[in-house]
């Protein structure tokens, strides 16, 4: 997996990255905003449609335009979708089960399960369109990027902290207020996503780990309804 710059200097690509990533964020932002609004006016079918459109709109359609304009590079050859899929997707198996028997361990510590309401659009949110668009964003387009200015280790505890502010703009739209426990373990689990990316050489490492993390949480809050 390779990111590529159009530009030279080093702070030029930092700055650009930097416009990329307060778009991203502004978009995100826009999103519950409007989310907010059309809630009520629209049915539960409808919204949760739209919830699904906007968050793949939101998030892919900014990163496809800055590869494709500015990078002059392929979408997924960029953020490395083609790149070993079959190892990628075993190494994502693989931690996902690491992952699955952490969340069964602390669950059962703690007495109940994470903030997730089971439904059918659940797994269609969690499940799927969650970890594509926020790993081909997070461990796609930025740890490749950050790892080009300042190596692997400091891109992924970077892209770690913004996997972990990403998640405010959806925490203030169901008026959720977050502990430490939540930013904690979204850290730590930003940070698993970047090192199985990097060892499995591939975005589905995490794609799938990420998928299987989620499930798990949806087996468990059905398991302590």
């Amino acid at each position: 997996m390779q990111g590529h710059f159009p530009f030279t200097k080093s702070s030029t690509r930092l700055l650009t990255l930097t416009v990329m990533i307060l778009a991203l964020f502004i978009i995100w932002i826009d999103r519950v905003v409007v989310l907010s609004y059309l809630q009520p006016l629209l049915t539960y079918f409808s919204y949760q449609v739209v919830v699904q459109i906007t968050k793949l709109l939101g998030w892919l359609l900014p990163v496809y335009i800055f590869i494709h304009f500015f990078e002059a590079e392929s979408f997924p050859d960029s953020l490395g979708l083609r790149a070993n899929k079959r190892n990628g997707a075993l190494w994502g198996v693989m931690a996902g089960m690491v992952l699955a028997l952490i969340v069964v361990a602390v669950t059962i510590s703690v007495g109940k399960s994470a903030l997730v309401e089971p439904s059918l659009w659940s797994i269609v949110s969690l499940v799927f369109v969650a970890p594509v668009t926020e790993e081909i964003v997070m461990r796609g387009f930025l740890l490749t990027r950050f790892s080009i200015l300042y190596g692997f280790t400091v891109a992924n505890f970077a892209t770690s902290f913004l996997f972990v502010l990403m998640h405010f703009p959806l925490w203030w739209h169901i008026n959720y207020q977050p502990v430490t426990f939540d930013l904690v373990s979204l850290f730590v689990l930003g940070l698993f996503l970047g090192v199985i990316t990097k060892r499995g050489n591939s975005l589905w490492a995490a794609i799938t780990a990420h998928g299987f993390y989620n499930l798990m949480l949806l087996v468990l809050a059905i398991l302590f309804r």
